[in-house]
């Protein structure tokens, strides 16, 4: 007897160390590099389940902790840039932010659960992708709406809630799957007669807004973008065979003896803030006009072919700051002389002072300097530039205003989000990717287009440069890398814009998310008295 009770506990305890790896291996593909949207559903349910069945709250509490941040650090381990004892830190502090949402459940939690308790699941998790977009330094990194960016149709709803409505309904989704199952096996076959008041209330929300969201998402699509057609074009000319311009990384000890000189001294004039010698900073200066030089003609030859405006990649112009004025006028020179419009993207750098210069420069047809704006938000951690002061600015050209912001910046929803009021009608975005983020990070930009119904140009210096049209399609793209030959990237870009409520809004959709979840949390006790049955 006691040998067949030893067998069902041992048996009791493998099913649920099964079940255990199972749940952390759907988790690690529900968040950044390796998620999929398989994952992103099901890994609440998993989640939910352990909690459900676990009484000690403590317990699931640490439990549940333990399994967010083990997979948070492989999941976002290529993404985030920095040394492995500050990116343990990084990561301790972010799971701890996505793991709110389950705290909060378990808080609240009875034996016996009231349907509603569970929406302070997709509530929960709206809450912190405002706190991230609001208060983290990595602004909208983190957003579920990035994980599964090809869903057109879905994708659509950005333009009325910003990016926390789609974070809202996958969640509720996951909710409504854990909930459907869980009464199935409860009412064992008699579903009909057992699902609560409580449960068909949270089916009905779900089937309303799945389907309000599909209509509107198959509408939007079909919108037709009349506008101006323009030739854009692009331009990136690689630096260095390593390209190690604004990583805080190690290099020395990352590729040691395969640093070539011309890393080296980028790596000690840019990282180290060393003084070079005067012989190399003769080398350093023949250097960077070089690839001024390369710069110069491949947009000579981008205007050849018929390109009215063109933008550079991030940073691509270094300088040393007692030249800039020498190469902007050249950069004047041809704008006037070409009749084109330029964005040049420069680097200017003091020898021996650790901040550069991160900035785009506008010039006109007539060789006019429209504006000249630094980088809003340096990459924490990865790059050393002085700061901007987030505010964009806007150039007047026959095909409308143009405005732009510099790579990480366009990470942030509501900067971009002055385009209203500017009455921007095309964004560019300058950028400088590493091949962990490609295509991720461009694609974070399709989001931009949407909430703010423009088209936005996207050019890097490595990986994917892509064009997206208002409802955030991609019209074209090219993929660039060190190794390019061709550095030019050629777009007829349609210069049309749709009218959108985020855009005028803002974030309302996510602070009435969360004064939702506040009013369950406050009335928790009330609805859990409801009867479940």
């Amino acid at each position: 007897m006691k040998s067949k009770l030893t067998k069902q506990k041992s048996n009791k305890a493998m099913k649920k160390l099964i079940f255990l790896a199972i749940t952390i291996i759907v988790y690690y593909f529900s968040h950044g590099e390796p998620a999929h949207i398989l994952g992103i559903i099901l890994a609440p349910v998993l989640i939910l389940t352990l909690i459900d069945n676990i009484k000690n709250k403590t317990g699931a509490a640490f439990l549940v902790l333990s399994i967010v941040y083990g997979c948070f650090i492989f999941q976002w381990r290529n993404y985030i840039q920095a040394p492995m004892p500050l990116y343990l830190i990084i990561a301790f502090g972010n799971a701890l932010i996505f793991y709110l949402p389950y705290l909060l459940f378990i808080f609240i939690k009875k034996e016996k659960n009231n349907a509603l308790t569970y929406m302070t699941i997709p509530l929960g998790f709206v809450m912190v992708e405002y706190l991230l977009s609001s208060l983290s330094p990595y602004a909208s990194w983190g957003s579920v709406a990035y994980d599964i960016p090809n869903i057109n149709f879905l994708n659509q709803i950005v333009s009325v809630t910003g990016l926390y409505g789609i974070s809202f309904i996958i969640r509720l989704s996951s909710v409504v799957i854990y909930l459907f199952f869980k009464r199935l096996l409860i009412s064992k076959g008699n579903f009909i007669s057992h699902v609560s008041k409580a449960e068909i209330a949270v089916f009905s929300f779900f089937l309303v807004s799945l389907v309000s969201i599909y209509i509107f998402g198959f509408v939007r699509l079909k919108t037709d973008l009349n506008g101006v057609k323009v030739i854009l074009a692009g331009v990136t000319v690689p630096l260095s065979e390593e390209s190690i311009i604004y990583s805080d990384i190690d290099y020395k000890k990352e590729f040691g003896s395969q640093l070539t000189r011309k890393d080296q001294m980028l790596l000690e004039i840019y990282l180290l803030n060393k003084k070079v010698a005067d012989a190399d900073k003769i080398v350093v200066n023949q250097w960077f006009k070089s690839i001024q030089d390369k710069l110069l003609e491949e947009t000579e030859s981008a205007i050849n072919q018929g390109a009215k405006l063109v933008v550079w990649s991030e940073g691509n112009g270094v300088c040393l700051k007692e030249n800039e004025d020498i190469f902007i006028n050249r950069c004047q020179e041809l704008a006037k002389n070409k009749r084109a419009y330029l964005l040049v993207s420069l680097n200017s750098k003091i020898i021996g002072v650790r901040n550069s210069e991160n900035k785009t420069i506008a010039i006109d047809t007539n060789g006019i300097v429209h504006y000249s704006s630094l980088k809003s938000f340096p990459v924490p951690g990865a790059e050393a530039s002085v700061k901007g002061d987030e505010l964009l600015e806007t150039m007047d050209t026959p095909f409308g205003k143009v405005s732009s912001v510099i790579c990480f910046d366009a990470d942030f929803p509501n900067l971009v989000r002055q385009t209203s009021k500017l009455k921007t009608t095309i964004l560019f975005v300058p950028g400088y990717d590493w091949a962990a983020i490609v295509p991720y990070h461009t694609n974070m930009t399709k989001f931009r287009a949407i909430e703010n119904g423009i088209p936005v140009f996207r050019q890097v210096n490595t990986g994917l440069s892509a064009v997206y049209n208002p409802l955030g399609i991609m019209e074209n793209s090219k993929n660039f890398d060190i190794h390019s030959k061709d550095a030019v990237f050629i777009q007829d870009v349609t210069i049309s814009k749709i009218n959108t409520l985020y855009s005028k809004i803002g974030d309302v959709f996510a602070v009435l998310c969360i004064v939702c979840l506040c009013s369950i949390f406050l009335m928790s006790k009330k609805i859990q008295k409801l009867s479940d049955n």
